[in-house]
């Protein structure tokens, strides 16, 4: 199973950014919802400010999830798609981001 990755044109988008980089498995996010701190994608939201709206265990039930919190449409990131040491990584990160 290879992580997904961030890299060429998404990654250079958030060089100048102020937020940290993102782990390579965030590459599955960015697919939808862009680079954080960019705006969000052509399909989903910024997730920036995700950690201010949501804990931990909300947002690993979430992505493996969504149709629960009423997001008909997003993936489905279960085990077989994305193993749970990938989400934690994306979690982690997302929850590290600054909460104004």
């Amino acid at each position: 199973f290879e992580p997904y990755q961030v890299g060429g044109a998404a990654a250079a988008k958030n060089a100048g950014a102020s937020l940290p980089p993102p782990p390579p498995q965030y590459g599955a996010c960015a697919e939808c919802h862009g680079n954080v701190g960019g705006g969000g994608g052509d399909l989903g939201p910024d997730l920036k400010d995700v950690g201010k709206k949501f804990d931990k265990a909300n947002l690993q039930k979430l992505l493996q999830d969504p149709e629960s919190f009423g997001l008909f449409g997003m993936s489905k990131f279960t085990d077989d798609k994305m193993p749970a040491a990938e989400r934690d990584a994306i979690i982690d990160y997302l929850l590290s981001l600054p909460k104004k």
